[in-house]
């Protein structure tokens, strides 16, 4: 099922979700990929009611209420995570102090746009063997971009005065080191972990806007494309560097590589990033017909 899902099949993962319930109407895991396909398909109101159920029977499970938390932020209805939490919150006196539970608290923060608060509840999960990894990720993304910009499009911002940009600079080498400091914390134990982390050291050496660290960080995305020509969060980092670097055709290649893929939940944030970034691009080229067309994507995945 997560194999279909992954690769669009939609109609096939549903009917292997629905066999495994039919025969276990209690797996859990069935649940939650069945949900994000309702989902997928903008189906909210049934996908919502298949974590209504579970999250009734285990309101700890907090797998099935992180996913539920990130697939209401794409369906632009991040306000209902509330209920689901404090129905968890209430289902316990032990679940406040839960890794779990802080983790999701913290993504619910994020996504609504108060990093200080997210980063309060993701440093009460970060130690943790199962949710300590996707906290700690979720932090360094927050120092490296805490006001989460669309990445790249600076170049195109306007101008400001001398001394904004210099509070700027200092902040953001603050931040970069957070962020440096947080990735050492990090432990990869297989090979998607390691290159989560190889990303991210890239992604610290974009933010210091130094043109030698940007190439450097250009040229170890570039190594993982020449390896795997799909990997989405090479290719995006990869155009973010050529931005910066003032080489936008080149950026926009990168960028209209990953339109042209088969969106997939696994590389979800960087397909929504990457068309956000190509639809700044056409509007600076007055390209409208084009930008709306990745716009509505975004407001469809």
């Amino acid at each position: 099922a997560n194999l279909h899902i992954s690769i669009g099949e939609l109609e096939e993962c549903q009917n292997i979700c629905s066999l495994l319930l039919q025969k276990n109407p209690q797996n859990e895991d069935a649940i939650v990929v069945l949900a994000n396909v309702l989902f997928q398909r903008n189906e909210h109101t049934e996908a919502i009611h298949h974590f209504q159920q579970l999250l009734k029977k285990r309101p700890d499970n907090f797998t099935a209420l992180s996913t539920l938390i990130d697939l209401l932020r794409r369906a632009g209805k991040s306000e209902e995570s509330s209920r689901f939490l404090d129905t968890a919150e209430r289902s316990s006196a032990k679940i406040p102090l839960s890794p779990g539970f802080n983790y999701c608290k913290g993504l619910h923060a994020w996504f609504g746009g108060n990093s200080h608060l997210a980063l309060k509840h993701f440093n009460l999960a970060r130690k943790d063997s199962l949710w300590g990894e996707k906290a700690v990720l979720a932090m360094i993304w927050i120092c490296l971009n805490p006001d989460n910009d669309t990445l790249g499009g600076e170049v195109f911002a306007n101008s400001e005065p001398e001394r904004l940009v210099a509070e700027r600079k200092e902040n953001d080498t603050l931040s970069v080191k957070a962020a440096e400091k947080l990735l050492h914390d990090l432990r990869p134990t297989n090979a998607q972990s390691a290159m989560k982390v190889r990303i991210l050291e890239n992604y610290c050496l974009i933010a210091t806007q130094s043109k030698q660290n940007v190439e450097r960080a250009l040229d170890s995305f570039m190594e993982v494309v020449s390896t795997q020509s799909d990997h989405v969060p090479a290719l995006l980092g990869s155009a973010i560097a050529f931005m910066i670097l003032k080489q936008v055709p080149r950026a926009r290649n990168q960028l209209k590589r990953i339109a042209k893929m088969q969106w997939n939940p696994i590389d979800a944030e960087e397909f929504e990033k990457a068309w956000l970034l190509l639809a700044d691009i056409y509007i600076i080229n007055s390209k409208y017909d084009m930008a709306q067309d990745l716009l509505k994507k975004v407001y469809s995945t």
